[in-house]
């Protein structure tokens, strides 16, 4: 049976990122002192500190709760077979994750006019981004599974204990776009939070949420990389901005009522 059910509420989860980025900084000084030194954002060492970090935090989380692994991705079993459950969701949620991603495009363009990246920001973008199978683990596959993990199976979980639905929602979904600690990562990470989140409140399971957080990285990824060999790409979406746009909407109005009708 899961113990304190409560915890954490905000001003613990504030403490738990607190230790979470302390460890963080100690497991990238601890490589240096090793003699293997790497540039900020080398997706192999992130990927090694990511686990490191996450699967300290959530293991003590797990014992002080008293939780399993299973109980903590599927609070309440899903009617049926897990897996025809996880598949029956797949496409309706990737629909979703593409419907987002092309909205929040929007959002990022005045984003990153009203807050121009540093050079050093985007040379550590890029290497993270453009590490080839390194930036997939680590983007798409490793910081899915751990932060959904954290902010939805614990945060968002406990909140519920502690706040309304609504605000629970919120307050994981703003905890999770802060803790990119990157103001043009913020849009793209309070969507996705928000997402993940209603996906959990509606399903009790971690796998949609960790299926959406999958989808929307990789898609980054993939657009990333083919914008990088297409100079003309954001000229192209500002000189018809109204047809990307209006299917955008109308794809994610699609995937939600499918998403709802697969869940009911």
């Amino acid at each position: 049976m899961e113990h304190n059910r409560d915890f954490p509420n905000f001003w613990h989860a504030l403490l738990v990122l607190a230790i979470l980025l302390g460890i963080q900084i100690i497991g990238a000084a601890l490589i240096y002192e090793m003699g293997l030194t790497f540039l900020r954002g080398d997706p192999k060492y992130s990927g090694l500190i990511m686990i490191f970090s996450y699967g300290f935090i959530i293991s003590l989380l797990m014992s002080y709760k008293n939780i399993s692994y299973r109980e903590t991705f599927s609070p309440i079993p899903p009617p049926g077979p897990e897996l025809s459950f996880i598949t029956k969701l797949l496409i309706p949620v990737v629909m979703a994750t593409i419907a987002i991603r092309i909205l929040v495009f929007y959002v990022d363009i005045f984003v990153f006019i009203a807050f121009p990246m540093k050079q050093e920001e985007l040379d550590m973008f890029s290497l993270f981004m453009n590490g080839g199978f390194a930036s997939f683990v680590t983007a798409c596959i490793i910081a899915p599974f751990v932060e959904e993990i954290l902010f939805r199976g614990f945060f968002l979980r406990s909140f519920l204990h502690n706040y309304s639905r609504t605000n629970a929602l919120l307050i994981s979904s703003l905890l999770f776009a802060v803790y990119h600690f990157n103001i043009h990562q913020f849009p793209i990470a309070i969507f996705l939070g928000l997402f993940s989140g209603w996906l959990y409140l509606i399903t009790a399971s971690l796998w949609p949420s960790i299926m959406a957080h999958i989808s929307i990285n990789s898609i980054s990824v993939l657009f990333y990389n083919f914008s990088r060999s297409q100079s003309d790409l954001s000229e192209t979406l500002f000189a018809a901005p109204a047809l990307p746009f209006a299917f955008a909407l109308l794809l994610l109005f699609t995937s939600l009522h499918l998403i709802k009708k697969a869940v009911n």
